[in-house]
């Protein structure tokens, strides 16, 4: 996430002599990356980013821990001016000048590890500009009043949401904080409406009003206005989970949820408190109630130990346990033992969810040492082996991309999920699909049993730009199966506006190209989507490696496809079995050859290949069978026979088509 803040925010807690410029180049190579630097008339505004395990950096105080520590190995002094979490205690609040009644529950312990309140009167509220209003503006946040700038004020200073409330507008002054119910409904301050789904945090007063959609924004019926007298300081550290949850169901982003859902930290409640307590009595506004202390999680210390020898080993150097102790305290850490071998550190409550084990201890070490410190070493030990078969997978899929794309094929990329509709425009069924439980959207819900329903809808999606398509996919299929996981097979499908038989062309190439021997096909394939007697199985060695077939008019009627499609899917994880690396070698026949034609009417009963292979079966001296012209129903095809010893004769030839003739009667 990225947060901005200005030069003079960062100075209340940082005292340096680096100037914008230097914090910028120098802090973003072991810290947060600072991506801009940008003045504004005298004021400098840094643009930083901060991954989601870094959230404790995400404020002034966070962001100048980390100049303490980093700052000073590039010869810059940099130390803290003010400790908040030692300084600002609630000890320092002043006693309550008289006590408001205020009552806060939970409905259960897992909804917040902390909630935190105290009541302030007599507050003036104004929209006139202040020194706060202006700076905040500079942060990209907006200036509402002097109130409502002091709560994000706070957030961007700590790193910690709170929100305020109109005292007076919580009925009875009592809040409930509990989980939504189905249907319930609530009016947030941007003057939006939700109806929520359900166990979403909320937080309901005294006659049940929904008064703020925890960790998201408050309500518009306890909004601060200018007729606020008294306000109560809410400081609250929800449960992460529920507020990203709630924030995707409503699709609601705010600065409060960036920080609630990556946790933060429950002990900087109480420096939070206090600070914006201080910041309320300078508009006049007095404590008018005990602090309300929740505290149903407390925090627990963590300890780590780490290997002095584990670490120098990761960095190549020869640190010692005192040099790399006083890398990391002024980030927090504090050590508990030392020895030559071990250090033993607490880790402060802000890094808690971060650092737990040694090697976040080395990753802290390394950066803080500086990256460009640590020495270049080769990588030594023995390379990594890939499996034989994603070897060969990785090499098939690459021949197969320079072929099609060599002939004028585009390839797509998908969702490896579709849609319902889409299942059902296909004449699938949508009982054989792996169905996503938590889907975004309707339009990826289930899990692909074949890429062709993809390229058709590529083809549908496309038509208003093109007439004619030649489209390829290879991804993965998805099989459902009872009780086991699914079989994921790698596939490839082509799709295009080509007829039947250039495109069954087109696949005896390709499969020539990757050398698989004895290609046939048969007139066996049943896909419900391609139109009967259009359809055939691709078979290699007697295994079904795939299907060919012309596209239903149905299908294409269904999906507004005013093209004849034709379409092929090929299981590439079946047929890298069948792959040889070289093409078998054959000896140029040395002898005379003759070549006889004859013509036959082509029917159910004597497919092409069941010509073929009665034919090879009656006549040892066949050397090739080919299909020389096509019209209509009759087919012509051409003999090529020949003697691997001696030159063949036209009787011997004439001998060998009667063979043939006998055991095909339809040849007749």
């Amino acid at each position: 996430m990225n947060f901005k803040l200005t030069h003079s925010m960062l100075l209340e807690f940082l005292d340096t002599d680096a100037t914008p410029e230097q914090i910028q180049e120098y802090v973003s190579l072991g810290g947060p990356n600072v991506e801009t630097v940008e003045q504004v008339g005298n004021e400098y505004v840094y643009d930083i980013e901060v991954t989601s395990n870094r959230i404790d950096a995400a404020s002034a105080f966070g962001f100048a821990l980390e100049c303490t520590a980093i700052l000073p190995r590039y010869n810059k002094t940099a130390r803290l001016k003010l400790n908040p979490l030692r300084e600002w205690t609630l000890n320092t609040i002043e006693k309550a000048h008289s006590h408001m009644p205020m009552h806060i529950s939970l409905q259960q312990d897992d909804l917040a590890q902390r909630l935190m309140a105290v009541v302030l009167a007599n507050v003036h509220v104004s929209k006139d500009p202040t020194d706060i209003g202006r700076l905040i503006e500079l942060c990209d946040e907006r200036s509402v009043n002097n109130v409502v700038d002091i709560s994000n004020y706070v957030r961007i200073m700590l790193g910690h949401p709170v929100h305020m409330f109109d005292y007076d507008k919580i009925k009875k002054q009592v809040m409930n904080v509990r989980l939504s119910n189905k249907n319930e409904s609530i009016t947030t301050l941007d003057g939006k409406a939700f109806t929520l789904p359900g166990n979403d945090i909320v937080i309901e007063d005294g006659e049940g009003n929904l008064i703020d959609l925890a960790g998201i924004m408050g309500a518009k019926n306890t909004e601060i206005s200018e007729d606020t007298q008294n306000i109560l300081f809410f400081v609250p550290t929800f449960n992460g989970s529920y507020i990203r949850k709630t924030s995707m169901k409503t699709a609601q982003r705010s600065s409060a949820v960036a920080y609630f859902e990556k946790q933060v930290d429950t002990e900087r409640a109480p420096s939070v408190l206090c600070f914006g307590a201080v910041l309320m009595q300078k508009l006049g506004a007095q404590i008018s109630s005990d602090v309300i202390d929740m505290y149903p999680h407390h925090f627990k210390g963590v300890q780590v130990q780490a290997q002095v020898s584990y670490i120098n080993t990761l960095m190549s150097t020869s640190l010692s346990a005192k040099d790399m102790v006083q890398l990391i305290e002024p980030l927090g850490f504090t050590s508990v033992q030392i020895s030559n071998e071990t250090i033993s550190l607490d880790v402060p409550s802000y890094r808690a969810h971060d650092v737990r084990s040694q090697v976040d201890v080395a990753e802290e070490v390394a950066r803080i040492y500086g990256y460009h410190n640590i020495p270049n070493t080769v990588l030594s030990g023995s390379p990594l082996m890939q499996p034989e078969q994603a070897e060969i997978m990785l090499k098939v899929n690459r021949q197969i991309r320079n072929y099609l794309s060599s002939i004028g094929y585009n390839e797509q990329y998908n969702y490896s999920m579709i849609s319902k509709s889409l299942i059902e425009a296909c004449k699938l069924h949508e009982e054989n699909h792996l169905r996503l439980s938590n889907t975004i959207s309707e339009e990826i819900e289930y899990m692909r049993t074949s890429l062709v329903p993809s390229l058709l809808k590529n083809i549908a999606d496309n038509n208003g730009r093109a007439t004619t398509f030649n489209f390829f996919e290879c991804a993965r299929t998805y099989v459902k199966q009872d009780n086991d996981l699914p079989i994921e097979d790698t596939v490839l499908a082509l799709a295009s506006t080509y007829d039947f038989f250039k495109v069954k062309g087109i696949v005896e190439r390709l499969l020539a190209k990757l050398h698989i021997q004895l290609v046939t096909f048969a007139a066996d394939a049943d896909k419900p989507y391609l139109l009967k007697g259009m359809q055939a199985g691709i078979y290699s060695q007697g295994q079904c490696i795939g299907y060919i077939g012309a596209v239903a008019h149905s299908t294409l009627d269904t999906m507004s496809i005013p093209q004849k499609v034709c379409v092929a899917e090929i299981n590439l994880s079946q047929l890298t079995t069948h792959i040889q690396a070289q093409p078998p070698y054959k000896t140029p026949h040395a002898f005379a050859k003759i070549k006889r034609d004859i013509t036959y009417t082509s029917s159910p009963a004597l497919t092409f290949n069941t010509l073929s292979s009665k034919a090879f079966a009656a006549s040892a001296h066949i050397l090739s069978l080919n299909v020389v012209s096509v019209y209509q129903s009759k087919v012509t095809v051409r003999f090529e026979f020949g003697f691997a010893d001696k030159n063949m004769t036209d009787t011997e030839a004439d001998e060998e088509l009667k063979k043939i003739t006998a055991s095909v009667p339809e040849l007749q």
